[in-house]
């Protein structure tokens, strides 16, 4: 009888660590998610309005977090996949730069600006398996 319970008592530690293994593993974009976002990313790379780049960008990074299964807004994907970026501090800053674009009347940027959210946009798609 102890050792029937101790059999239990050892599979089920066995299963949380299996059930901890497999959820703690980080997906990557490949195949057909990866060819559609890498097709988007180019899209994005030829617009030449640096306003419309950082909105472009940020949908574009929007989309492959949807696609490895994150769910909300953007914002509530990059909490959740927070640990997967490098600089999660960084991909804020981006997204938050986007944020300003699209709800402050006539905001505007600095091309530098909009080159470092794109260096950022560009890496934080890398983190994800962009390559």
């Amino acid at each position: 009888m102890q050792y029937v319970i101790l059999a239990i008592i050892l599979l089920v530690i066995i299963g949380i660590i299996i059930g901890a293994l497999l959820v703690g593993r980080k997906r990557f974009l490949s195949g057909s998610a990866l060819q559609q976002i890498k097709h988007a990313w180019k899209k994005v790379e030829a617009i030449e309005n640096p306003n419309l780049q950082i909105m472009e960008a940020d949908k574009v990074l929007d989309h492959a977090l949807k696609l490895l299964g994150y769910k909300g807004s953007l914002g509530e994907k990059l909490k959740q996949a927070g640990p997967r970026f490098n600089d999660l501090n960084a991909v804020w800053y981006a997204h938050k730069l986007r944020n300003t674009l699209a709800h402050e009347m006539n905001a505007q940027i600095f091309r530098t600006e909009t080159e470092k959210a794109m260096r950022i946009f560009r890496r934080a798609l890398g983190d994800l398996g962009m390559r």
